[in-house]
Formats: structure tokens, C-alpha cells, sequence
């Protein structure tokens, strides 16, 4: 794969790992 395509996807993963901890909990709390 391209350089620049391989960075944008080491950038992008961990924001939406991120994005996904943040947001369960939220669905969790709005549940019980």
C-alpha cells in the first residue's frame, strides 16, 4: 500500500477506537 494511504490508516483507527469507548458506555448508561 502507499505511504500516505498507510498513514491515514494508523491516524484513523485509533480515533475511532477511541470514538467507540467513548460512545458505549454513553449507549450503556442510556439503557439502564
Amino acid at each position: 500500500m502507499p505511504y500516505k494511504i498507510m498513514m491515514s490508516i494508523a491516524a484513523t483507527v485509533p480515533l475511532i477506537f477511541l470514538l467507540a469507548f467513548a460512545a458505549i458506555p454513553e449507549f450503556f448508561v442510556l439503557k439502564s
